[in-house]
Formats: structure tokens, C-alpha cells, sequence
């Protein structure tokens, strides 16, 4: 199988810049994510990630051959989700190809069967838009007779009167597998090429992001986990503040300050730390927790761990308070978490 990590391309340049602004702003979506229903865990995955990207405040306006770079990459067209009842399912499809700015297609030996994939790549190609199909193998391999994972509409060019002509093209994909790219840098391709970037700058700014999220990772002993968390406070909510982070996010921020929390506490237990250390602590967890989950959407649901990590925190204060060993401020922090934990699960 040829190496499809390293024959990668992107879709080439398009037209000047102002020109290309202008054409971006007529596309109601991104991309259009074409697949077989058989690789809906693909697609449902794929489709996550790239709208819940976060694209960095300083790339956004970025000029480029396909216009400015976005702030997000929202709305990608994924059919199930986007299909409005009592509307025909052939007309919506070609009208979101049509409003589609990019076309991705999750190749494997199902889509290579698949009438309607292929017929949506052909479509697609046909608009004058061969250039921003990105392809994406998820299963079976190129040029197998058994396991061919390419639809006709990506192996051959298109005639004149728009039909799949004899003349063979070689489509250039990413591939997800493990053997291939895997996810990661699946996902840098997919965003260089939709964002019109180089790969290595989408993997050098992923790459910052990810040691970024491991700052709050690192706690060791309860002082430790307190001073990451104090700066937590102010990243996380300087973050969400100005729309960075989705629920996603959040929620897997929770989850790390409540790891944070555990460990911290373990560690004072260990070392027999006095009991302010632990009061210092549990009020730096519920402080965090107040400050990301206060910024979730009504109905959403919090993972168990956080919900315990909070009411562990919550014990530790109610019994400082039995004891009269909370200050007053302290005090009113405690009740003002008895009454943020209530809203919450009303909400």
C-alpha cells in the first residue's frame, strides 16, 4: 500500500485573496461530510472534532487562497443531522454539495460501493470543485480488487459533460488507521487543507494546545494542585470568556481538576499535611470547579467523577464549618457552593 502519510496534499490555491473572501461568504457550510451509514462511528467522530475545533484568535483572518481563516470551522454538513422533515432527501443533498465549500469523503470498501457516495463526489467534482475534495480512508486499501476503498467518482476525472470518463486519477487521502496517520494527524491534514495552512503549523499549534491543557495535569502534593489550580481559575475563565473552549472542552477540564483535587488530597493524607492545607485546597477545587461548570449550557450532564470530586470538596468544608474552623470568607464560599451544586442539578 503506497504511504498515504507522506503523499498527503492539500487542495491547491485557489484565487487571490480578495476574490476568495468573497467566495468563502457565499458557502453556508465548510465542508460536506460524505460517507456510508456503515462508517457512521467514522463520520460521527470526524464530524465532532472539526466543529468542535478551536482555531486559535490569532489565525482568525488570516488571508488565504480560500479566504480568511474562520473562527470556526461550524456548520460541516453531515446528512442525519442536517436533513429537515418533509423535504426531499436528493434535493437537500444537492443543494448542501452545492453550498458546500469543501467536500470530505470517508473512503473505505463500503463507500467504494456506495451509489450515493459516489454520486455525491461526481456532483460535487462537477460544481468545478475537484481541488477541495479531501479524502480521508477509514478502511480497505487502495487499488485491492477484494477491498478497494475508493468510490469511481475519486479514481477517474470527470468528461465534459460532467460523467465519470476512463481517465484514471490517483486521489491522495489521509488515512485514520493506525497503520496510516492515525487520528491525530488525520485531524492536522483535514484542518491544513480546510483552512487552507500549512500541515506543520497546524501541528505545531496542536501541539501547544496540548501542552497548554497538561498544566493543570501536573499536580503533585496539595500545595502543588493549589497553585496550579489558582491558575487555572483565571486561564480557564479568560478562555471561556472569550469563546475558546466548547461544553467538550469544559467538561474535560472539570475532569482534570477533579483528578487534580484527588491527588492533591491523597498526597496531604500521606504526609499527615494539617487540616488548613486540606481546607486550603478543597475551597481552590470548588472555586475552579464553580468557575468552568457556571459556564455550561442548561441540561448538561457532568461525569460522575466531577459531581463526586465536588461533594467530596463540599464534605471536607461543611465539616470545617461543624468544627468552626472556616474563616467567615471561607464560610461564605461553602454556602455559596451548597446553593451553585442545587441550581445546577435544577437546571
Amino acid at each position: 500500500m503506497t504511504d498515504q502519510a507522506e503523499c498527503f496534499s492539500y487542495p491547491s490555491p485557489g484565487p487571490q485573496p480578495e476574490a476568495a473572501a468573497a467566495v468563502a461568504s457565499t458557502f453556508k457550510y465548510r465542508a460536506f461530510l460524505s460517507y456510508s451509514h456503515r462508517d457512521t462511528k467514522w463520520a460521527k467522530w470526524l464530524h465532532n472534532a472539526l466543529e468542535g475545533l478551536r482555531i486559535d484568535k490569532d489565525l482568525v483572518g488570516r488571508e488565504t487562497s480560500f479566504g480568511p481563516v474562520p473562527k470556526t470551522l461550524r456548520p460541516i454538513f453531515r446528512d442525519r443531522d442536517d436533513f429537515s422533515a418533509g423535504h426531499s432527501l436528493t434535493a437537500q443533498t444537492l443543494g448542501a454539495l452545492e453550498a458546500s465549500q469543501f467536500l470530505i469523503v470517508l473512503c473505505s470498501p463500503h463507500a467504494a460501493r456506495s451509489t450515493y457516495v459516489n454520486e455525491e463526489i461526481r456532483h460535487f467534482k462537477a460544481l468545478g470543485r475537484t481541488d477541495r475534495v479531501i479524502a480521508v480512508i477509514v478502511d480497505g486499501e487502495p487499488a485491492d480488487p477484494e477491498r478497494e476503498c475508493f468510490p469511481p467518482a475519486a479514481r477517474f476525472k470527470l468528461g465534459s459533460d460532467g460523467q465519470l470518463s476512463g481517465e484514471r486519477e490517483e486521489p491522495i487521502a489521509a488515512d485514520v488507521r493506525p497503520q496510516g496517520d492515525g487520528k491525530q494527524l488525520t485531524l492536522s491534514k483535514v484542518v491544513a487543507g480546510l483552512l487552507g495552512i500549512g500541515l506543520d503549523e497546524v501541528v505545531r499549534r496542536t501541539e501547544r494546545a496540548r501542552k497548554r491543557r497538561n498544566r493543570i495535569r501536573i499536580g503533585a502534593g496539595g500545595l502543588a494542585a493549589a497553585v496550579v489550580l489558582g491558575a487555572a481559575v483565571g486561564w480557564w475563565g479568560a478562555l471561556s470568556v472569550s469563546s475558546q473552549l466548547n461544553n467538550s472542552e469544559l467538561l474535560n477540564l472539570a475532569r482534570d481538576a477533579a483528578d487534580i483535587c484527588e491527588r492533591g488530597h491523597r498526597s496531604d493524607a500521606a504526609q499527615n499535611a494539617p487540616e488548613a492545607r486540606h481546607i486550603a485546597l478543597a475551597l481552590k477545587c470548588i472555586n475552579v470547579m464553580i468557575e468552568g461548570l457556571g459556564r455550561l449550557p442548561p441540561r448538561s450532564r457532568l461525569p460522575q467523577g466531577v459531581l463526586d470530586s465536588f461533594e467530596e470538596n463540599l464534605a471536607i468544608l461543611r465539616n470545617a464549618e461543624v468544627d468552626r474552623k472556616l474563616t467567615s470568607e471561607q464560610a461564605d464560599v461553602l454556602h455559596e457552593a451548597d446553593v451553585f451544586i442545587e441550581q445546577f442539578e435544577r437546571r
